[in-house]
């Protein structure tokens, strides 16, 4: 149980690390962002993942399990992905913060992470892109930070 409390305190403490804003035309974005969001992931005992967000809207729209491929949030719904390439063997937790996915339509995306800090149980990385083409050809960037974290085993 501990080691959900940690857990659940790491990603709290990344959630919260912006800037709070009481305007409501910003609010009312982040709730409409919301829809194009992950559903929550939880990891089993021994398992690791990596957790992306999207910039200050902070959605959840990436889940990776490294060579087990992706899931990421698109147009409300959730898509699966597969790694393509690597840039390292991964981190202290097994995560890789620069690589490339594709969709089962063949959509390249390119995650690049940056600015990695450890914390308890993981690596924080603070900055970073999530790339891609739009329907008409033109290069999508947005700017994303993540968390890369195990689940020990009791």
């Amino acid at each position: 149980m501990k080691t959900d409390y940690i857990i659940a305190s790491l990603l709290g403490a990344l959630w919260l690390s912006g800037c709070a804003s009481t305007d409501s035309k910003k609010s009312t974005s982040l709730a409409n962002a919301q829809v194009d969001a992950l559903t929550s992931r939880n990891l089993d005992p021994g398992e690791c993942g990596l957790f992306v967000w999207a910039g200050e809207a902070r959605r959840f729209i990436l889940f990776s399990q490294g060579g087990q491929g992706a899931v990421l949030a698109r147009g409300g719904d959730e898509v699966a992905l597969s790694a393509q390439t690597r840039a390292d063997d991964g981190d202290l937790y097994g995560q890789i913060p620069i690589q490339t996915f594709s969709d089962p339509d063949g959509k390249i995306y390119d995650l690049s992470l940056s600015g990695s800090s450890d914390l308890a149980g993981g690596t924080r990385y603070t900055a970073g892109t999530w790339k891609h083409k739009d329907s008409e050809g033109w290069d999508v960037v947005t700017p994303v930070y993540g968390l890369s974290t195990c689940r020990p085993v009791a």
